[in-house]
């Protein structure tokens, strides 16, 4: 992770509104921890090209060819980054196993089963939340998810459903 992605965050708490004192404090400490426990990692697979925020929304399909979309994020760094969209939405969304697995045998790799991978999807959910946060104010539905997503983070429920937005 490439030291704006910390800023990004963190920018997000500073800006936030409709959110409590306690919630932007915990989220604050959270980005500083992990932005810690990032630098211990010791990755499995070699740095690289990445995407960044590499997930199924992000593809688009034009006359049958699917292209790639939202560079502003490309960078070279670890790429077990790009992998775990994939494997976050297995737990957090629903995407079936079966899905999941036929993306790991054409990848030849499974993040879930390396050592690091509690870490960063800590970081990239920290990252999700802070997103959505940035619009806790607009509709109740993204209020109402924020505050799944706050309490899950808060109570380390890793397999708690999350809703898409």
């Amino acid at each position: 992770m490439d030291p704006s992605s910390w800023a990004k965050v963190e920018e997000r708490i500073s800006a936030a509104t409709g959110i409590d004192a306690d919630a932007r404090e915990f989220l604050s400490a959270r980005n500083a921890e992990l932005a810690e426990k990032v630098k211990n990692l010791d990755y499995a697979l070699p740095r690289g090209p990445i995407h960044a925020d590499a997930y199924t929304g992000n593809l688009l399909i034009d006359d049958g060819v699917v292209v790639l979309s939202d560079y502003e994020g490309v960078s070279i760094g670890p790429r077990e980054w790009d992998l775990l969209p994939t494997a976050v939405a297995v737990d957090r969304y629903g995407l079936p196993e079966e899905e999941y697995r036929e993306f790991v045998d054409i990848y030849g790799f499974d993040v879930r089963e390396w050592s690091g991978y509690r870490t960063l999807r800590q970081v990239r959910e920290l990252g999700m939340t802070t997103w959505l946060m940035q619009n806790v104010n607009t509709d109740p539905a993204i209020a109402e998810e924020f505050n799944v997503r706050l309490s899950s983070l808060r109570e380390s429920e890793f397999e708690r459903r999350w809703r898409l937005f």
